[in-house]
């Protein structure tokens, strides 16, 4: 195990690389990006955090990506089509496990030769691309709920005559297009929730 000392007094425990490379090929992967996403923000103070998150990079750089990338130019399909596979349901939950090695995945699935690790790779990308659109999606609708509140002040600014009808106008010309794009990744998405 490698042991942190954080500032605070805190203890952080986090496996050695070479334990780590007794893993299957994709779980290295997952394990740095789970720990990178979701749990480096507790561990101390931000000097803390930089010693771990870079131990956390070097184990992805020097065990993870290669683990991962050896076992998909593997000559053997068996192995490919099951990582590949792995990593389809693991990115129907946890699509951003893969963010470090999308630009592996998509050259894999370029070259890749068999169809059904193709399928399956594609799938793994899919699955990623899916998922950040989402979160543009909710970015974007966040901002649509503030702009009809500012819609619906500006619809009462011209009532009690406080702005003018080309102000107005103007205005609602950039709601009806911010609207609109909205509408198309709603479409996108198949989801009509507000």
């Amino acid at each position: 195990m490698k042991i942190f000392r954080l500032s605070n007094g805190q203890i952080v425990q986090i496996i050695d690389k070479e334990k780590v490379q007794k893993w299957n090929p994709e779980m290295p992967v997952i394990f740095v990006n789970y720990l990178l996403d979701k749990k480096i923000d507790s561990y101390g103070t931000p000097k803390d955090q930089s010693e771990i998150r870079a131990y956390l990079n070097d184990i992805l750089e020097t065990v993870a990506v290669p683990k991962l990338t050896n076992a998909l130019k593997s000559g053997k399909k068996e192995t490919r089509l099951a990582i590949a596979n792995n990593l389809v349901e693991i990115t129907k939950k946890k699509p951003d496990i893969v963010k470090s090695v999308l630009s592996f995945l998509q050259e894999s699935e370029k070259n890749e030769s068999d169809q059904a690790v193709k399928t399956a790779i594609a799938a793994v990308i899919k699955n990623y691309d899916k998922s950040q659109k989402r979160k543009q999606y909710e970015v974007n609708r966040k901002k649509m709920k503030e702009f009809d509140a500012k819609m619906d002040d500006l619809d009462q600014k011209l009532v009690a005559g406080k702005i003018t009808a080309d102000e107005y106008t103007k205005a609602r010309k950039q709601y009806v297009k911010e609207k609109g794009e909205l509408d198309k990744m709603r479409g996108e998405f198949g989801t009509d929730e507000d």
